[in-house]
């Protein structure tokens, strides 16, 4: 996220790349956001070879639609309390699934 709230990306050279689009990518129909920044900005950038590549003209990138909601439960699931039920909830309910499963 950008400034103030904003739905954009800074570049390592503090240039805004704004939130573009929502899209579904075909392959395997997940939606997802689509950054981009305008031509103009990336023609005079200084790191522009390392950033872009050999031939594209602008940066483009996309990401998953649902990003915040994923980092913020990988944060629950690695947080204390998170570790205290991943533990007890394998020594309490996944040994029990298991000898069920061994006995069909």
């Amino acid at each position: 996220m950008g400034l103030s709230g904003e739905d954009c990306y800074i570049c390592p050279q503090g240039k805004v790349i704004p939130f573009t689009k929502v899209f579904y990518e075909k392959k395997n129909n997940t939606k997802k956001k689509e950054y981009r920044a305008l031509k103009k900005v990336c023609m005079a950038c200084p790191i522009r070879s390392k950033c872009l590549g050999k031939s594209a003209q602008e940066k483009k990138f996309n990401i998953i639609y649902y990003r915040p909601k994923y980092e913020r439960n990988i944060a629950r699931v690695n947080s204390k309390k998170g570790s205290y039920m991943k533990a007890k909830r394998q020594s309490t309910v996944e040994p029990v699934f298991l000898v069920h499963s061994l006995n069909f």
